[in-house]
């Protein structure tokens, strides 16, 4: 939660990466579901490093993108192919798209978001 990071102006020390995730995705579900009327799962992993230092406002605007423009690729794969097998009468097509797993990745000072 917020309470567990040390705030010094814009830079936030030991911050959980968890909530700033959890925000990140609701925002971007909003985004989708305003668009599309519908969204992907967005599966986040169970365990979350704790970062010695971060930028929160930036780190949560670059997520909000990440998750966003994952989100509309999937959903345009999703009418793209229901555009395919519509002329098809032996395949059905997918109403829900896939879901988008994500995946954290933390090397010494470094970390990936996949």
């Amino acid at each position: 939660s917020h309470n567990n990071s040390h705030n010094n102006g814009a830079i936030s020390v030991d911050c959980s990466l968890e909530p700033i995730l959890e925000e990140s995705k609701t925002e971007a579900l909003h985004l989708c579901d305003a668009h599309y009327q519908t969204h992907p799962e967005i599966i986040l992993p169970s365990e979350f490093p704790t970062l010695p230092a971060l930028v929160r406002p930036w780190l949560h605007h670059a997520l909000v993108e990440v998750f966003k423009n994952a989100m509309v690729a999937s959903m345009e794969r999703l009418e793209m192919d229901a555009t395919s097998t519509a002329t098809s009468t032996t395949m059905t097509t997918a109403t829900t798209p896939p879901p988008i797993e994500i995946e954290i990745v933390q090397e010494s000072h470094f970390l990936s978001i996949l």
